[in-house]
């Protein structure tokens, strides 16, 4: 829930953005440092600090990352053209929305965190297959003439089968007979309409990152 405390923070920094000459001053690439020099000490606060003076030191260090992520915000925006914070918030729920869709009201449910992977790693390769730029060498059902709901079902159906056969057949209400994602076209109707939009090139490309251990939301 958005409280009042967020709210007057965000304001806040807005208004530093206004009328303060150090935060103007500041650039994308010194914000970033702070940013990494604040999860540093947050670490620092869960690991060595007694357990009497851990809570409000790790509040504290929370709060100071939570500044420096609202001034990045910000400072791309001044910088780079980015929209605001209200931006920010749309580009991650939707992400959410497409990733973890049993997290918003009236989607599917889920029992376990492969039932969570499963989504998470299906609508992550639908995200990349829609941003991905067509190839005159693919074949046809990856070239300019396929549709953007084939190549987001193609590519969160690969994201199924690389989770295992196994889970696929523990998800057989999830999978079709073919292989596909028939149990989640509700879900892909969405998330193609959604992702078939236009967008502009920011120049962040994750495609090719490597990828860590775990999930990490990219």
């Amino acid at each position: 829930m958005l409280t009042a405390r967020l709210l007057e923070l965000t304001a806040v920094v807005s208004r530093l953005h206004e009328v303060c000459p150090w935060t103007k001053a500041q650039t994308v690439k010194e914000m970033l440092a702070f940013t990494r020099g604040e999860l540093a000490e947050v670490e620092g606060a869960i690991v060595g600090v007694d357990a009497a003076s851990r809570v409000e030191l790790v509040e504290a260090e929370l709060g100071d990352v939570l500044f420096d992520v609202l001034m990045l915000i910000e400072t791309c925006s001044k910088e780079h053209g980015t929209g605001g914070l209200d931006a920010v918030c749309a580009r991650s729920i939707a992400k959410l929305r497409g990733r973890a869709p049993y997290a918003f009201e009236g989607g599917p449910t889920i029992q376990t965190a492969e039932d969570a992977e499963l989504f998470w790693q299906a609508g992550k390769a639908a995200e990349h297959a829609a941003r991905a730029k067509p190839s005159t060498e693919q074949g046809p059902a990856s070239g300019p003439s396929a549709e953007p709901a084939t190549l987001i079902g193609e590519a969160a159906s690969a994201a199924v089968a690389s989770v295992g056969l196994a889970s696929i057949d523990a998800h057989a209400d999830l999978v079709g007979d073919a292989g596909t994602l028939d149990g989640l076209d509700e879900w892909h109707r969405d998330l193609a309409r959604d992702l078939q939009a236009p967008s502009d090139d920011d120049g962040w490309d994750d495609t090719d990152e490597e990828e860590e251990d775990g999930r990490r939301p990219d």
